[in-house]
């Protein structure tokens, strides 16, 4: 073929594809396009239902009333929930289109380019004829069910009666929330009348029709949602279906009301050296004017951790009251929602201990918490009052729809606000909190989803970029499988979810041979009642035989030397851990605590593999999310953490120098989110102080740094794992027998360490550089570095975070904005490029591309090639809310950079590869190529695309056109 008939083929083809372009096909992302029959035969009945009058089919005055205004308000001109979608990428002109045009704010955000707003039929043909919209979709009601309707997936909110002060024969509460559309996007002739109005003439109509005393709810004007309290779980049913029908109600879902601490087991005993902190001491980084704030069971004010003698707890009984005292050393403000007291050996107590509980003497100051010199800001949810307890009549509260408007004392449960973000973050936001660590969860919510809880949180940081949340990812992690985090809150793109690593060796040496009473032990364990109760030490060693244990405990109890006369009778310690224990660390963990010798202690702890740094607590929840992003985020110390006791007495100086009288031993996920909320205060201080860039203090460097930034430190600091990550029946699964994806969903990036990024003056060699910009759609930021010869050390690590808008309940995929990390090196000529949250270990270049899920992408390299130039490429594929999304960079090298690390101004339109090409004829040859398999493509194509335009000009239509107004996601029932 000639260079001229080669080229008037490739002018045809182009003319063609002009003239009868292909169909676009731009997929939309909802949850609930594929359901199982059971759903859809829950949507039928309650379509009937409606049909038949409902729920508000009551023919009295307040019905009739509520109709006529309802039809006033409507203009006689129906308005319903649609989808529009757009044929390009979202970028700030499409805002301006819809605001301008039609007076709508694009808020409601789903994938693919595409937003939830309210209009008229009558408007819909307007969207229509407007350039760069693809189609307008009915967004129908069986869209609009959140998980666990119609299907066996998750169970009703419960919060099952308590076994001491509730009637346990009282009905179960269950909850249901109910989300509204933003008056924003509500189109302009509507939204004269205001969203409260719509809401509380749907309200009257429901009081007038149900019984009072079996439904309570809230309206949180923040967020837009309903909140409905009842313990009969038909009128909810029928309220969900109710709500379904209102143009104005996208979502209704079924939630928790009651949590529980995640605590897996505690006991009074203690354990060093989980942190190497002196270095951060000697500095005076310990969270110096840092407050972190703690929603939980209750603190024990007079711990030795938190006990002042010359200044009074600043207790407060609602949020708008004043502190009567903001001069206590430890406590910025207490609200006793419930009461002011913790339970004993009380979890509360426990994690505010470890964020940053401080003795002011030895021998406690050993267990001071990570930020020992941060403030607390406390909310008491938790009800440890005989007879129960009131919050003061907030709006909100949990106790207000239960018997007598009192919650019932709970030893593991807590009761939170409905309004999570206004009467908790909010909370400890006003008091100067700018950290907020939670340790409790829902271990009947696994799997639920990304729901309004999740949304809610994640807006609540979007509009408070400076408040850094963290939450423990929950002690399911013995269930099979994955996705076994403990409720929405853990879906949440904007927080820390927080995994639990296995302790030190060296903590579980210190409790079992300087903290334990053995002596203590045998004759706990040898007394009559406990040989009539449990018969002996061997009751959790499975296969063993019984009568030997009870001859074991039995002997001990005559012997002058009960602890001697233990290790005699055990027989020389016959201890195998795969024989006895399999793969059970709690089985071993209990022959632990109940074994009366220490001789046979040490040996176990000499042959078990349990007892390794660097492995996953086998409790530690794993991911991912349902919609596949990585959580937890981070491990660190879950297990064997030492921290103050609850109710051991006024702290005094004779107490003070017993160390067993204050301390205790927990483990579970719940000591993990405070350690890392510590850790974020002292990397809040790093930064106000000035430590950046130097490593120094120096009040001209201040930063105030957002919790994106404070996220991106502390997940940049994080390394694998080396150790076994999961327990199965079969032994421990050690990191290399999983892949890189695999890894990510047990440990998330791995454990925190922040000496692996923070420039520490004479104590690291690091070189740190951060970044706080913003970016938007098609642009991008260039950073670049060059590796020095002969580094100190090789390791390079680069971490991108942005905080996101809050997703819409219905989307599949909870990620709005999407920026992408590149990062390229130059090798003397040879480029290699890598991409967010890839192996760069992997050779397969098929596992290295793009994510499109997570708001973290990180790159590690184990060794950067001394010499190489790294050019970092920060772009923007996606803005959707507004026209730029803020970011934070962290780049940490293990030795010195050459130099500092070089930015450029961003460039209009992303560049094909991470380095330009310096051969402009290898530039004009590769072109040329390219073309040339244009063409022949063409060719190949030119055949079909005649006879598909023939036939669709021949039928009187063309091939694309503007759709007049697509059907919505439908079966044959209609759905």
């Amino acid at each position: 073929m000639g260079h001229h008939t080669l080229f008037a083929v490739c002018l045809l083809s182009l003319l063609l594809i002009l003239v009868c372009p292909p169909t676009l096909s731009i997929p939309l992302h909802i949850k609930n396009q594929h359901k199982s029959a059971e759903f859809r035969r829950f949507v039928d009945e309650t379509s009937q239902f409606q049909q038949k009058g409902g729920l508000l089919s009551h023919h009295n005055e307040k019905q009739n009333l509520y109709r006529e205004a309802h039809a006033t308000l409507r203009y006689a001109k129906p308005e319903n929930l649609y989808i529009v979608q757009f044929s390009k990428k979202i970028d700030h002109s499409i805002h301006r289109l819809m605001q301008n045009q039609f007076a709508i704010t694009l808020e409601h955000y789903i994938p693919q380019n595409a937003f939830l707003v309210v209009i008229s039929d009558e408007m819909v043909t307007k969207i229509m004829a407007a350039d760069s919209v693809f189609r307008v979709i009915p967004f129908t009601k069986g869209l609009k069910f959140g998980t666990g309707f119609g299907e066996a997936k998750m169970p009703w909110g419960k919060a099952k009666a308590e076994d001491n002060n509730e009637d346990p024969d009282a009905s179960p509460l269950y909850q249901l929330t109910v989300s509204w559309m933003k008056p924003s996007e509500i189109s302009e002739a509507k939204r004269s009348i205001p969203l409260q109005t719509h809401q509380r003439m749907w309200l009257n109509a429901l009081e007038s029709s149900v019984d009072a005393q079996k439904l309570h709810y809230d309206i949180l004007e923040s967020s837009h949602r309903m909140v409905f309290t009842s313990t009969d779980e038909n009128i909810l049913d029928r309220i969900a279906a109710e709500a379904a029908e209102h143009s104005y109600v996208y979502w209704v879902e079924k939630t928790e009301q009651l949590v529980h601490t995640e605590l897996k087991f505690s006991r009074p005993m203690t354990s060093t050296g989980t942190l190497d902190d002196s270095d951060f001491i000697s500095l005076g980084l310990t969270g110096k004017n840092q407050v972190i704030g703690v929603t939980d069971s209750g603190v024990d004010t007079n711990s030795c951790f938190f006990y002042d003698a010359d200044n009074a707890v600043p207790f407060i009984d609602a949020m708008s009251d004043e502190e009567p005292n903001k001069s206590h050393r430890k406590i910025q403000s207490y609200w006793s929602l419930l009461d002011n007291v913790d339970l004993d050996h009380g979890h509360g107590t426990h994690v505010s201990s470890i964020a940053l509980g401080k003795a002011q003497s030895d021998p406690l100051s050993e267990f001071n918490g990570v930020a020992s010199d941060a403030k607390l800001v406390f909310l008491d949810v938790g009800c440890n009052t005989p007879g129960g307890c009131t919050c003061h009549n907030i709006e909100g509260c949990p106790c207000r729809s239960r018997i007598n408007g009192t919650c019932p004392q709970s030893a593991g449960s807590m009761y939170i606000p409905s309004d999570f973000s206004k009467h908790v973050l909010g909370y400890h936001h006003s008091r100067g909190g700018r950290v907020s660590s939670f340790s409790f969860g829902s271990a009947s919510s696994i799997m639920s989803g990304y729901s309004s809880s999740s949304a809610e949180i994640d807006n609540y940081v979007y509009n408070n970029p400076d408040h850094l949340i963290l939450f423990s990812a929950g002690n399911s992690g013995s269930i099979n499988g994955y996705s076994t985090t403990t409720g929405p809150t853990k879906e949440t793109k904007n927080t820390i979810i927080v995994g639990a690593e296995t302790a030190p060796y060296e903590s579980w040496t210190d409790i079992y041979t300087q903290r334990v009473d053995y002596e203590e032990i045998a004759l706990v364990t040898s007394n009559e009642w406990y040989v009539t109760n449990y018969c002996g030490l061997y009751q959790y060693v499975p296969n063993h035989n019984e009568s030997v244990s009870c001859a074991v405990a039995k002997e001990v109890a005559f012997a002058d030397n009960p602890s001697a006369a233990c290790c005699d009778a055990l027989d020389s310690c016959r201890i195998s851990t795969q024989e006895y224990f399999g793969t059970s660390l709690e089985r071993v963990e209990n022959y632990l605590d109940r074994t009366c010798c220490m001789t046979c202690v040490e040996k176990l702890l000499e042959i078990s593999p349990w007892w390794r740094k660097g492995s996953l607590a086998s409790f530690s929840s794993v991911g991912p999310t349902i919609d596949g992003r990585i959580k937890p985020d981070l491990v660190t110390i879950g297990n064997r953490v030492q921290a103050g006791d609850a109710n051991t007495g006024t702290c005094t100086s004779q107490k003070a120098a017993d160390v067993n009288q204050n301390v205790r031993a927990s483990q579970g996920t719940s000591m993990a989110a405070p350690t890392a909320a510590g850790a974020a205060a002292v990397v809040r201080q790093y930064f106000e102080d000035g430590f950046y860039p130097s490593g120094k203090a120096n009040s001209d460097n201040k930063i105030a740094p957002s919790a994106a930034l404070v996220k991106a430190v502390l997940i940049d600091s994080t390394r694998p794992l080396q150790d076994f990550l999961r327990v199965t029946t079969n032994g421990v699964v050690t990191p290399g027998e999983m892949s890189f994806q695999q890894r990510k969903y047990h440990e998330g990036h791995g454990s925190l360490n922040l000496k692996n990024t923070l420039q520490l003056d004479g104590v690291s060699k690091h070189k740190l550089f951060v970044s706080t910009r913003s970016l938007a759609t098609g642009k991008q930021h260039v950073y670049t570095l060059r590796i020095p010869d002969s580094p100190t050390h090789n390791e390079l690590s680069v971490t991108l975070v942005w905080t996101d808008p809050g997703a819409s309940e219905t989307a599949s995929f909870a990620l709005v904005n999407d920026l992408d990390l590149l990062v390229g090196a130059n090798d003397n000529g040879k480029i290699t490029e890598w991409r967010g949250n890839c192996d760069t270990d992997e050779e397969d270049s098929s596992a290295n591309v793009v994510d499109r899920s997570n708001n973290v992408e990180k790159i590690t390299f184990t060794k950067a090639v001394p010499g190489a130039t790294y050019k970092i490429f920060i772009r923007g594929d996606h803005v959707v809310t507004k026209e730029e999304q803020e970011y934070a960079l962290v780049i940490s090298h293990g030795g010195q950079m050459d130099s500092e690390v070089e930015v450029s101004e961003f460039i209009q339109s992303p560049v094909t590869s991470i380095f330009q090409l310096n051969s402009g004829i290898f530039l004009f040859t590769l072109v040329i190529l390219l073309l040339l398999v244009v063409c022949m493509l063409s060719v190949l194509n030119v055949c079909s695309w005649i006879l598909v335009c023939l036939f669709s000009r021949k039928e009187g239509r063309a091939l694309v056109q503007k759709p007049e107004l697509y059907k919505p996601f439908t079966d044959e029932r209609g759905l």
